[in-house]
C-alpha cells in the first residue's frame, strides 16, 4: 500500500476548469476517469490511445476517458495541478469517482496495468484519505465478525477528540470484499473485528483485534511520531497541532 501511494502521490489533485467539469460529472456518475495527456501525436501516444480505448470499451459504462494536449492553454490548469511539466509524455492518470488518484503511466501502458487501477470502493476511500494527508482508521468488520461495536467505540472516541477530529478519516469495510485484506496483509476471513491506524503515505501504525480504546491509538501515534520527527508521520508533523497528549 505504501509503495503504491508513494508512487502516485505526485499526481493527486483536485481539478478545475471546463474539462475538469466534464471529469467531475463523470465521477459523480460513479465512473472511474482516465485522462491521457499528450504533447504531440506519435507512435507512443497512438499506442496509449489505442490501449485506453480498448480498455474503456471492455469496461463499457463503468469508466470514462479524456484527452488533453498539454500545449493547449485550456489544459494549463490541469498540467499545473498534476505537475506534468517534466513528466515524460504521453501520460495517463487514473482517477476514482471520489477523486483519489489510482495510478499514473508514462509513455506506455497495457490492459493489465489499466485493470490494476480498478480497485474496490474501500481502497479508493483509503487512498483518498492518505493522499489528502489524513490519518486513516480502517475498520474491517462484517456481520460475521465479533466485537464490532466494541471495536468502533475507541475509534469514535479518538475521532471526536478535537486534537484529531479534523485530520482523521474513518473507513468501515468488509474484509471479504475487494482487495483491502491483501493490501493490508490481514485475513479476509477474520472472526474478530480488526482495526488499523494508518498514517500517510501508508504506514500501518498499529493493528488491533477486537475492542479498541482511544488511549491505545494516542499512545501508538505518539510512539510513531516520536520515531520519525522532524516532519513526523502524521498530518502536519508529529500529530495534528503538534501535540499527541
Amino acid at each position: 500500500m505504501k509503495k503504491i501511494l508513494s508512487a502516485i502521490a505526485l499526481f493527486a489533485a483536485t481539478l478545475n476548469g471546463s474539462l475538469s467539469d466534464e471529469i467531475r460529472e463523470s465521477q459523480n456518475q460513479g465512473k472511474q476517469v482516465y485522462v491521457l495527456f499528450t504533447k504531440e501525436i506519435n507512435s507512443e501516444s497512438e499506442k496509449m490511445q489505442y490501449e485506453l480505448e480498448q480498455f474503456v470499451d471492455q469496461c463499457q459504462n463503468g469508466v470514462a476517458s479524456y484527452s488533453c494536449d498539454i500545449t493547449d492553454p485550456d489544459c494549463k490548469d490541469l498540467v499545473k495541478r498534476f505537475d506534468l511539466k517534466r513528466t515524460p509524455m504521453p501520460f495517463i492518470v487514473a482517477l476514482a469517482p471520489n477523486d483519489a488518484t489510482m495510478g499514473g503511466f508514462a509513455k506506455r501502458v497495457d490492459q493489465e496495468a489499466l485493470k490494476g487501477t480498478l480497485l474496490c470502493e474501500g481502497t479508493q476511500k483509503c487512498m483518498k484519505a492518505l493522499q489528502d494527508k489524513r490519518l486513516l482508521i480502517l475498520c474491517l468488520q462484517n456481520e460475521e465478525t465479533s466485537e464490532n461495536e466494541e471495536a468502533l467505540a475507541g475509534v469514535r472516541a479518538f475521532a471526536e477528540d478535537p486534537r484529531f477530529s479534523q485530520a482523521t478519516e474513518i473507513v468501515i469495510a468488509d474484509p471479504r470484499k475487494g482487495d483491502l485484506a491483501s493490501r493490508f496483509n490481514v485475513d479476509p476471513d477474520m472472526t474478530r473485528a480488526t482495526t488499523l491506524l494508518v498514517t500517510p503515505p501508508g504506514n500501518v501504525v498499529t493493528t488491533i483485534n477486537g475492542k479498541t480504546a482511544k488511549a491505545e491509538f494516542v499512545d501508538k501515534l505518539t510512539e510513531a511520531s516520536s520515531s520519525c520527527c522532524p516532519g513526523g508521520c502524521c498530518p502536519g508533523g508529529c500529530c495534528p497541532g503538534g501535540k499527541c497528549r
